[in-house]
């Protein structure tokens, strides 16, 4: 399972208030405001799920 995150429809000009160095590991930065998780399975996105619900919290505040 791969989810995308960006921070809108275009990409952003100025720079994303995102720390991306909290979350190594789990999300990977493919863009200044763009970023994606790969779960290998259902499995692994339940054991990271608690990880997963604060990571997409703390992107849609920035």
């Amino acid at each position: 399972m791969q989810l995308i995150f960006h921070g809108g429809a275009k990409a952003l000009e100025d720079d994303f208030p995102f720390d991306a160095s909290k979350w190594s590991g789990l999300l990977e930065m493919i863009g200044r405001d763009r970023g994606q998780v790969i779960f290998p399975s259902a499995e692994a996105a339940e054991a990271r799920q608690e990880e997963f619900v604060a990571l997409v919290r703390e992107w849609v505040r920035a």
